[in-house]
């Protein structure tokens, strides 16, 4: 790997030139310690200096440059976030004093031999890919900095197979790592399975996630090789294949629940509505007998008391003893007088309609007769005499 050529003149860190910079940058400020970020990429820088005044950084963005050094951050003690990719450096230093530290960027640079950052114990992301790594001795400082769970080492030039016992072995508390484009991975047999089953934690390898059956299935390759895992397999794709029935099954509950509850509440209104009704009708019956000031027989709101038809209105006429025949006679003169009337305005006129009497009107009406015909009888015998 040749060091970064540009084309741009380079320029040299002074007080006036960061002060214009803050000046020209949104949330950047002209005085130096209310900065917590700083923007200083892509300037063509070979040195880092006159930062002594930018005490509250917490994140530098210094990618791009020529800088050939890590130096000049000895005042930064609150910085989280170094960026130094692209640029010339050969060597890890001068960080032991940034302890907040969590994350440096050092990728495409000139970088041999990881080395003085067991020191830094907030350090969790430490981007080393496209660097000159060749062997297992310049990686073997990585045992001791246990705080690191995010490790890129891609595109080296690590040659040692042994480098996985060695190092990436014992960093167990590792979650994301990636050294795809390393030679070595190409002469390490099973090499995925072996990682995966070494570091119980992690989640990302070179470009493919972890996920939980290839780690059941890498667990049973270790117990019984490769028929172990292909009967692994077979059951985790019936688990599979049974968690959807069962949701599909939990689907159709939940919409069979959903159908009778629907159900239920619709007979719940219908029944609801019918007592609504029934109030009602109550509500009318009591309003129209308080309003006729008659009394109804409750028998009239029962509709089984009309099934009987007309047989409802029969009733008994007694006649009084004490009525004379005078009366007979006079009631029984109106009767024939409008029954002549009658005839002769309708003589006519043909009945559109017969009624039909019971067995107590054919009575009343006999009665009628006989009254009438005793009452014609007497009147005859007077006049003769």
């Amino acid at each position: 790997i040749e060091p970064h050529t540009h084309s741009h003149t380079m320029t040299e860190i002074t007080k006036t030139f960061l002060r214009d910079l803050c000046k020209n940058q949104s949330g950047c400020y002209i005085t130096p310690h209310v900065n917590d970020r700083l923007y200083i990429h892509f300037k063509g820088i070979q040195k880092l200096q006159n930062l002594e005044e930018y005490t509250g950084l917490k994140v530098l963005w210094a990618e791009s440059n020529a800088i050939a050094k890590i130096e000049g951050l000895h005042q930064q003690r609150e910085l989280r976030t170094l960026y130094l990719q692209q640029n010339c450096i050969q060597k890890i230093e001068n960080l032991s004093l940034l302890g907040h530290l969590t994350n440096i960027n050092l990728s495409e640079n000139f970088i041999s031999k990881v080395e003085n950052v067991s020191s830094l114990k907030n350090l969790q992301t430490l981007n080393l890919s496209k660097n000159n790594i060749t062997s297992a001795d310049d990686l073997k400082h990585l045992v001791e900095c246990e705080s690191i769970e995010v490790l890129d080492l891609s595109n080296n030039r690590i040659q040692d197979e042994d480098v996985l016992e060695t190092v990436f072995f014992k960093m167990r508390h590792l979650k994301y790592l990636k050294l795809d484009g390393n030679p070595f991975i190409r002469k390490v047999k099973f090499y995925r399975k072996k990682l995966i089953l070494a570091l119980p934690n992690l989640n990302y390898l070179d470009t493919m996630p972890v996920f939980a059956d290839e780690r059941r299935a890498a667990q049973a390759w270790e117990r019984g090789g490769l028929a172990e895992e292909k009967l692994e397999r077979e059951k985790i794709r019936q688990e599979e294949k049974e968690k959807h029935l069962n949701s599909v099954k939990a689907l159709d509950k939940m919409l069979d629940d959903h159908r009778e509850e629907m159900r239920l509440k619709r007979e719940q209104e219908r029944l609801d509505h019918e007592q609504k009704e029934m109030r009602q009708h109550e509500e009318e019956a009591r309003r129209l007998q308080q309003d006729t000031n008659v009394d109804v027989p409750p028998e009239f709101t029962d509709l089984n008391f009309w099934s009987n038809g007309l047989d409802a209105f029969s009733f008994d006429i007694v006649r009084d003893s004490e009525d004379t025949q005078a009366d007979v006679v006079a009631s029984h003169s109106h009767d024939k007088t409008s029954k002549d009337n009658s005839v002769s305005v309708d003589a006519d006129v043909q009945p559109k309609e017969k009624y039909n009497t019971d067995q107590r009107s054919n009575q009343l009406f006999m009665l009628e007769e006989e009254a009438s015909s005793s009452t014609k009888q007497t009147t005859n015998d007077e006049v003769a005499a």
